[in-house]
C-alpha cells in the first residue's frame, strides 16, 4: 500500500477506513470518497484513530490490511514506536506554517509528519489557542487606505487567537459609510474627516474608549502606513508584524500580564529612531519643546520614538497623560490631509506617544528574531537586552 502524504488534506477524513467499511465505494478516486463522506460525515463512521495516519508513520506496514492494521493497533496499546498518539484533529496546517516561518513551504502531509516527529518534541504549538483570559485589549485601526483591509484583517486576527477579551475599533474616512467590511469578528466604526493622517483619529479613539467606559489595559494601535523609507521596503509590515505575530504574542501576554505597572509602549526593533534624528530639524526641536511648555505635567524629555506610530501602549499612560485639554489641543492642531511641512503636531505625537509618554517606562522593543527591552535612564543611552520566553524570572529579576 503505497500511500501519499497528500491524504492529509482531507485531515478528518480517513480513506482506508472508510473504504473499509464502505467496500461498494472501492472503485472511486479519493477525491469522490471525500465527497460522498463529506456530504453526510453522521452517515459514516471513523475509526478511533485514523488508520491512514496510522500506517503513514508505520511504513513498515503498508501491506497489511485495514483489518489487520486495526488489530495491530488494538494489539500495541501505548506503544508510542507505533502509534501516533496525538490528536490529529488539534493540529491545524494553516496555523503551523503561519506561526513557523522555518517550515511555510511544507505541504500538508510533510507539515503534520514535522510536527509528530518534531515540533511536538520541541514543543511547538501546532494550533493557535486563546492564552490570555485577564487583559482587556482594544485594537485601534485607522483604514485609510480601504483596499488593504484583508492584510490589516490577517494582522488583527492573530491578535484574537491570544487575547480574550478584545475590542476592535476602526477609523474610516466618513465618505465610507457605505462601505461594507468584512473582518469576521465584531469591529464598531468610527468615521472621521480626513485630518492629522492617523493622529486626530487616534485622538477620535481614545474619546470614545474613555466617553464609553471601555475596560483597556492596553491599545494596539495601527494605521495603513503606504510610505517606504531607505532600508524598509515594506515599512508597514516591519511595523506591525512583530507586533501581531502569534508566537510573539505568546511571549509578550506574559510579560504584559505580569508586569502590567512596569511596561510603557512595545514597539517593533527595526523602526525604532533615537532621539539625535531630530535634531537635524529645528522647526521640530521647537515644536516639541514649545508642547511641553503648553503642558508641564508630560515628562519632559524622550530616548527615542518608533518611527512609523504603531505600537502597543499601556492605557495606564492614557489615563495618566492624556487629559481632555491634551486631546482637544492636539485634534484642533492636525491638519486637513497631509501634516505642514513645518510645525506638525503630527510629528510631534509620534514622539509624544512612544516617546515621551513612556520615558520613565520599561519599553519592549520587538523584531522577528527575539524580543529585547530597555528601561529609559532619562539619558540619551539606552540598555537594551535579549530575552526569551524560557527565561521570565531572569527578566523580572532585571527590571525589578
Amino acid at each position: 500500500m503505497n500511500l501519499k502524504y497528500e491524504y492529509f488534506d482531507f485531515k478528518g477524513f480517513d480513506p482506508l477506513f472508510f473504504k473499509y467499511e464502505n467496500p461498494d465505494y472501492n472503485d472511486l478516486s479519493i477525491d469522490q470518497l471525500f465527497n460522498l463522506w463529506n456530504s453526510d460525515t453522521s452517515k459514516f463512521s471513523n475509526y478511533k484513530i485514523n488508520i491512514t495516519h496510522f500506517l503513514c508513520f508505520n511504513a513498515d506496514l503498508g501491506e497489511e490490511s485495514v483489518e489487520n492494521l486495526i488489530k495491530i493497533y488494538e494489539k500495541l496499546g501505548n506503544n508510542a514506536k507505533k502509534i501516533i498518539n496525538i490528536n490529529y484533529k488539534e493540529f491545524s496546517y494553516d496555523d503551523y506554517i503561519s506561526i513557523y516561518p522555518d517550515i511555510n513551504t511544507l505541504s500538508y502531509g510533510e507539515a503534520y509528519k514535522h510536527w509528530i516527529e518534531y515540533g511536538h518534541k520541541e514543543e511547538r504549538i501546532c494550533k493557535k489557542k486563546i492564552c490570555n483570559f485577564n487583559l482587556n485589549i482594544v485594537v485601534v485601526l485607522h483604514l485609510f487606505h480601504k483596499q488593504l483591509y484583508i492584510e490589516m484583517k490577517e494582522y488583527i486576527n492573530d491578535v484574537t487567537k491570544v487575547f480574550s477579551n478584545i475590542k476592535v475599533i476602526i477609523t474610516l474616512n466618513e465618505d465610507c459609510k457605505d462601505e461594507l467590511l468584512d473582518f469576521g469578528f465584531p469591529v464598531e466604526f468610527i468615521y472621521v474627516p480626513n485630518k492629522g493622517v492617523d493622529v486626530y483619529p487616534f485622538m477620535k479613539c481614545i474619546k470614545y474608549i474613555k466617553k464609553h467606559n471601555i475596560p483597556c489595559d492596553y491599545i494596539l494601535k495601527l494605521h495603513t502606513k503606504k510610505s517606504a523609507i531607505l532600508g524598509l521596503p515594506n515599512w508597514r509590515n516591519s511595523l506591525i508584524y512583530p507586533l501581531t505575530n502569534y508566537s510573539h504574542l505568546r511571549i509578550l501576554q506574559t510579560y504584559m500580564e505580569l508586569c502590567k505597572d512596569k511596561i510603557g509602549v512595545i514597539s517593533s526593533q527595526e523602526c525604532i529612531c533615537n532621539k539625535d534624528y531630530d535634531e537635524k530639524w529645528d522647526f521640530l526641536v521647537n515644536s516639541i519643546y514649545n508642547f511641553l511648555e503648553l503642558f508641564p505635567q508630560l515628562p519632559r524629555d524622550y530616548d527615542s520614538f518608533n518611527g512609523g506610530n504603531m505600537f502597543w501602549i499601556n492605557y495606564d499612560l492614557i489615563e495618566e497623560y492624556m487629559t481632555d485639554d491634551i486631546i482637544k489641543y492636539i485634534s484642533n492642531e492636525c491638519s486637513d490631509g497631509l501634516p505642514k511641512e513645518n510645525n506638525s503636531i503630527e510629528y510631534v505625537c509620534e514622539r509624544l506617544f512612544s516617546g515621551i509618554l513612556p520615558y520613565k517606562r520599561l519599553n519592549l522593543l520587538v523584531n522577528n528574531f527575539y524580543i529585547s527591552g530597555y528601561k529609559s535612564n532619562y539619558k540619551l543611552d539606552q540598555r537594551v537586552f535579549s530575552i526569551d520566553g524560557g527565561y521570565l524570572n531572569q527578566y523580572l529579576d532585571y527590571i525589578d
